[in-house]
């Protein structure tokens, strides 16, 4: 179930339109006098930009779309199909002897057919279970895309909040040891210590230096993916409380949780069903096919005996497959295997 599908709220206007008013005149002033400091974005925050921004969902979503006009192309089996056409043209006849028709006429007429398919071998119902079984698998694939998404953005939010931290260390780390670096060299001024001492003093803070750009540099890479994964470069970010409350009591209960909510295991029993109908589809092509068949046609100026002609005609017309060479069982055999 995607995030967007949230509860509506109701919200009822209270009669006090006046204090309401005035109140929001109070807060527009307070706003244009005091400074209002950036508000620090939290892990929810970052969690709903993501799932704003991210062109995998968009292009997930796009996909589902198209596997959803599926159930509509199968399901159109069981409408009939209408044909209409016209044409005009030219033709001269000249015979010996001569006869009523010879002469120049200029034909022109049009038809239109009706075609209702009555029984094809359960194809139709098949194609829609297959179709429908497909739908709800796509749902699953966008169920995991999802999660992934998410995942990332909890991945990209964490690495930022983790190297400023390291980063924050690391320049502590060299502060101390530059307040170090120059007690020693106070201490070597007043013969206190030896050269020795203010070389290792020097050797510690190039180290804690080297070190502190290293963050830093780490702390730049966490920013571009977090920007990458969340569509905006980080701010101020807040520490996510830790609980772990909602984790599985047990590796068993996280077994039982896998096997209800994972969406790659959904996903994969829904394929699973949709490769089972298509064996069955594939088999009605070895089943006899029914269908029923209406027509209709206007003619006129056909030649210089007749002037107008009209034809109407139903038909209900069997089809029954004897033999096709072994193509269609070999389908049969090849919808198995998939399967």
């Amino acid at each position: 179930m995607s995030l967007g599908a949230g509860r509506k709220q109701a919200f009822v206007e209270k009669p006090a339109r006046s204090l309401i008013q005035m109140g929001g005149l109070v807060l527009v002033l307070s706003a244009l006098v005091l400074p209002t400091p950036a508000a620090a974005e939290s892990l929810r925050d970052a969690l709903a930009a993501a799932y704003m921004y991210s062109p995998k969902l968009d292009a997930e979503r796009a996909r589902l779309r198209a596997t959803d006009e599926n159930v509509t192309r199968a399901e159109s089996g069981y409408r009939p199909t209408v044909e209409g056409s016209a044409d005009f043209g030219r033709q001269t006849a000249d015979s010996k002897p001569e006869t009523e028709t010879n002469g120049d006429t200029a034909p022109w007429g049009y038809s239109i057919s009706v075609r209702q398919s009555v029984f094809n071998g359960f194809r139709t119902t098949n194609e829609v279970s297959e179709a429908e079984a497909s739908v709800r698998a796509g749902r699953e694939d966008l169920r995991l895309v999802e999660t992934n998404a998410l995942l990332d953005a909890v991945g990209a939010y964490m690495d930022v909040v983790a190297a400023q931290a390291v980063v924050r260390i690391r320049e502590n780390n060299v502060s101390v040891l530059t307040e170090e670096l120059e007690s020693a060299k106070t201490r070597r001024a007043a013969k206190e210590v030896t050269r020795t001492d203010v070389a290792q003093a020097q050797a510690r803070l190039a180290g804690a230096e080297s070190t502190a750009d290293l963050a830093k540099s780490d702390l730049k890479t966490a920013r571009a993916l977090y920007m990458r994964v969340i569509g905006h470069a980080p701010g101020k970010l807040m520490v996510p409380p830790m609980s772990n409350s909602k984790l599985p009591r047990s590796i068993e209960e996280a077994w039982e949780t896998a096997e209800q909510q994972n969406p790659a295991l959904a996903s994969a029993l829904y394929r699973e069903e949709a490769a089972r109908f298509a064996v069955d589809k594939v088999r009605g092509e070895l089943l006899p096919q029914v269908n029923l068949e209406a027509s209709y046609g206007h003619r006129e100026n056909l030649n210089a005996y007749y002037e107008e002609q009209d034809g109407a005609s139903i038909t209900a017309r069997a089809s029954i497959p004897f033999y096709d060479g072994g193509e269609t069982r070999a389908r049969v055999r090849q919808a198995k295997e998939i399967h």
